[in-house]
């Protein structure tokens, strides 16, 4: 940094002025952003409202929210994972891991079966009333009836992901060697298709006694047809096929970026995160033509369900319920903050979705009972004031906020309070604002808008220097430009002169110009992002008055021209301030002063300087002292050539008064002209010369 103030002195030679600005080289960019001016937080679309929380309320593929389906809930065992789903009249039955069990739910009472293995992965009721269950990690088909469990089929592989019916053969699809398995009413199966990938994860029946199956790890949807024939359906750009639907006409393909599914202990499956992947939603019609029908606003689709020309979708990394019509628009029935749906089956005009991290049976049913929608928590990044809530719509939706300042509300925000009646937000200035609304009847919310602003917060200086320190006067070399100089002669001949300096020179070779000038620098910050304007001031030490040097600087380095200063020591103040971003009487301003910046252009005092010839010689002694700092460096030339150092003789430079001693040897014979030089700590040199005679 220092090294780009000297190159900022050059100016001052060309432009005479008070002030010799430094910030040529190095710029602050102010940031853009008005912070602390008022600012809208908005939800107007349904990706907008993916995060909110909905009970009772759903959310069209508009934004527009309306009373919603009722949700009814039966709590499950601890730890359950639902991975299979049967909706039978008012029995729901589940295939869940851990300990491979078969769930029957009828309302709140929670019966289990055991399929003898670590995980029941899916489930399909057989055409002779039994029901069958794929498991893992030892990939077997169970049958169960009343007479109890048996193991109908050994596939030889570590997992049955899919079951499927098509007639009375029953289809299972494998992993992790990705074969599928049809198996007839004696339980003897055998191998119709070997698609060599690591899973095959879904099946359906296509109606004519085949069935599609979708494959993991290359994101294939193939299909098999009663006589075993097998082709390539579907590729996706996504990797993983997770759930297949079947209309008749056409087939809808849950393709996930990411993996559903980790393993736990002992091979257990266990539901993966999800987080930032993409789930898409594609529409096939065999032999002629595919496209993107939905894309999900959560990163995974577990399962999908048919209902006529609308399809159902049960997501995770958030457990939501969509309904897609047949123009691809989502409509969020369901959701909540966190969990997975990992199930979902069709029960006459209502659907059951399984959900874990809670593990829960839902009972949604269409219609528009009413409740509320939970926005997602705003951000304002720093404390916020509140103004104005207001939406478009229909109806009396009632509105209440609250704030805090964890990202997660929790007993530390304020309560829920109601809105004034101009729509004026009445919680705390916080970092953290939450709406919530209830619905019910005729009304409807589409955009929902907030109006805030940051609490303006002062800038912040972090450091501040002023050039040179005591004992030093810039650190690094220094650089100097020597112009040409031309002078006319009477006669009008010109002569130009160039001046032989070394690219790099002691820093004590600075030119008298340049020992006034004081470069500064400094570091502030501004916690809204506002921009910040700088003033400069000075006064010496003792007196009261500052006298300005600059006003509204915008770069954080600077030079002061002292000239007219007398010498002394003075405080420089710098004031950092936020006033040009904020409205009148709102800015805030800091300050950081320097103190003991020493002003002093007064060399040294040459005490006594001597020149002492025996032989061939020349003993040069010299004593100097200095009124305001101290010696730093003293040193002699013979003639006109180059600079000896001189060593001070009690050993170091760190008094005001210093002397020095230096022997010239081997000096030739003739009159010699002796200069000896005195340097300050703040740079100022005083030069004397003196004659010395050597003879033979």
């Amino acid at each position: 940094m220092i090294a780009v103030l000297h190159r900022a002195l050059a100016p001052r030679i060309r432009c005479a002025t008070r002030a010799v600005a430094v910030g040529v080289a190095i710029v602050a960019v102010a940031p853009t952003a008005h912070a602390t001016g008022t600012q809208y937080w908005s939800l107007r679309s349904a990706a907008d409202f993916a995060q909110a929380e909905l009970k009772g309320v759903a959310v069209g593929p508009d934004g527009q929210s309306s009373p919603g389906p009722r949700v009814a809930t039966t709590a499950l065992p601890p730890e359950t994972v639902v991975w299979g789903m049967l909706a039978e009249g008012d029995a729901t039955i589940l295939a869940t891991t851990p300990g491979g069990r078969i769930l029957t739910v009828r309302g709140n009472d929670v019966r289990g079966d055991s399929t003898g293995d670590g995980a029941a992965l899916c489930i399909a009721r057989g055409p002779d009333g039994a029901l069958y269950a794929g498991t893992g990690p030892n990939g077997r088909v169970v049958r169960l009836d009343r007479g109890g469990r048996k193991t109908w089929f050994e596939t030889g592989q570590k997992y049955v992901w899919s079951l499927a019916w098509a007639g009375r053969t029953l289809y299972a699809a494998t992993g992790p060697l990705g074969r599928v398995y049809a198996i007839d009413g004696e339980g003897k199966g055998r191998v119709v298709f070997d698609a060599r990938v690591a899973q095959l994860t879904a099946l359906i029946a296509d109606g004519k006694g085949g069935v599609f199956v979708g494959a993991s790890g290359r994101g294939m949807v193939y299909h098999v047809d009663g006589g075993g024939r097998t082709r390539a359906l579907f590729e996706a750009a996504e990797k993983e096929i997770r759930a297949l639907s079947w209309d008749g006409r056409a087939l809808y393909v849950a393709a996930l970026s990411a993996t559903p599914v980790t393993f736990g202990a002992n091979d257990t499956p266990e539901p993966g995160d999800g987080a930032g992947q993409r789930a898409v939603v594609y529409r096939v019609v065999p032999d002629s033509s595919s496209s993107v029908h939905w894309v999900a606003p959560q990163g995974l689709v577990f399962a999908l369900a048919q209902d006529g020309d609308a399809l159902w979708a049960a997501t995770g990394s958030r457990a939501a319920l969509y309904r897609i019509d047949a123009r691809g628009r989502g409509t969020t029935l369901w959701n909540e903050p966190g969990g997975q749906a990992t199930a979902l089956a069709r029960a006459g005009s209502a659907y059951r979705v399984a959900t874990s991290s809670p593990p829960r049976l839902l009972t949604v049913t269409p219609g528009d009972g009413g409740g509320t929608i939970a926005s997602p928590i705003h951000d304002a990044k720093k404390i916020a004031r509140w103004g104005r809530l207001w939406f478009d719509g229909a109806g009396s939706p009632r509105l209440r906020t609250r704030s805090g300042n964890t990202a997660e509300p929790d007993t530390t925000w304020s309560a829920w309070q109601g809105l004034g009646g101009d729509g004026a937000v009445a919680s705390p200035a916080a970092r953290y604002l939450q709406w919530e609304s209830a619905l019910d009847g005729a009304d409807r919310m589409r955009t929902v808008t907030v109006a805030w602003g940051e609490e303006n917060q002062r800038p912040r200086i972090e450091d501040f220097v002023v050039f040179p320190v005591p004992g030093k006067f810039y650190e690094g070399e220094l650089n100097l430009r020597r112009d040409p100089v031309t002078q006319e002669l009477p006669d009008g001949r010109k002569v130009q002169f160039n001046a032989d300096v070394p690219r790099r020179s002691a820093s004590e070779s600075l030119p008298p110009w340049a020992q006034g000038l004081r470069p500064m620098s400094w570091k502030a910050t501004d916690p809204n992002g506002d921009t910040i304007t700088y003033r400069l001031a000075a006064r010496e030490r003792g007196t009261t008055a500052w006298t300005p040097i600059a006003v509204g600087l915008s770069n954080s380095l600077y030079t002061w021209d002292t000239t007219g200063f007398p010498d002394g020591t003075y405080e420089v103040r710098l004031t950092a301030s936020d006033t040009d971003e904020n409205a009148s009487g709102r800015g805030l301003d800091d300050e950081l002063v320097a103190s003991s910046v020493e002003l002093d252009r007064t060399p040294p005092e040459v005490v006594a300087a001597e020149a002492r010839v025996v032989g061939d010689v020349i003993t040069v002694t010299g004593r100097a002292r200095d009124a305001r700092g101290f010696i730093t460096r003293a040193d002699a030339a013979l003639d006109d050539g180059g600079w000896f150092v001189a060593a001070p003789d009690d050993g170091l430079w760190d008094g005001p008064e210093e002397a020095f001693t230096l022997r010239l040897e081997g000096v030739s014979p003739g009159e010699h002209l002796v200069r000896v030089r005195f340097v300050d700590g703040l740079g100022n040199p005083v030069l004397v010369t003196r004659a010395a005679r050597v003879g033979r």
